[in-house]
């Protein structure tokens, strides 16, 4: 008991004596807000980073996507309805997907395989920048920087995906 209460009578001495000019109190507290500050900020890092990991991870599918939704639009306002627009969507994405690894497996001709991996590889470019340039933005105040980073964000993601489709290829 003795040991907490001098301690408290330690803590009101060290606010008796931060007390100083302006009138008011400058306490300080042992345990500041520092650490949760720090805290806060290595999860914004970790979210970021985990972000941009899905980012790369999905960014094979950005065509077959985009096709998929392309039809699922096109059902819908056609009068096909929600549950046939989302299975149409998901048929028509997974045929796309499907068709492309097949077709980069089956072509042997350098050429065809380039052009199947710049058909892939464009829209998980374009849309590797947009992600990235919003990142960007959010991270670094000037627009030059900004767009310099959006660019190799767009170069890595492009990458990434024509890495992945021609994986399969790789392997065999």
């Amino acid at each position: 008991m003795t040991n907490s209460r001098s301690l408290y009578s330690s803590f009101r001495l060290y606010c008796y004596l931060r007390r100083g000019g302006g009138g008011g109190a400058s306490v300080k507290l042992f345990h500041g807000g520092h650490h949760h500050a720090r805290d806060r900020h290595t999860r914004q890092l970790y979210r970021y980073c985990s972000s941009l990991r899905l980012l790369f991870s999905l960014a094979i599918y950005a065509l077959p996507s985009f096709v998929g939704a392309t039809a699922a639009f096109t059902i819908y306002h056609s009068g096909g309805g929600y549950i046939a627009a989302i299975v149409i969507g998901v048929l028509a994405g997974t045929i796309t997907l499907t068709i492309g690894q097949a077709s980069f497996q089956i072509v042997r001709s350098p050429a065809l395989r380039g052009a199947i991996a710049i058909v892939f590889g464009v829209p998980a470019a374009l849309a590797g920048y947009e992600a990235s340039h919003a990142f960007a933005h959010m991270l670094v105040p000037s627009n030059v920087w900004s767009q310099f980073l959006s660019a190799i964000g767009a170069l890595f993601i492009g990458g990434t995906a024509v890495m992945r489709l021609i994986r399969p290829a790789i392997q065999r």
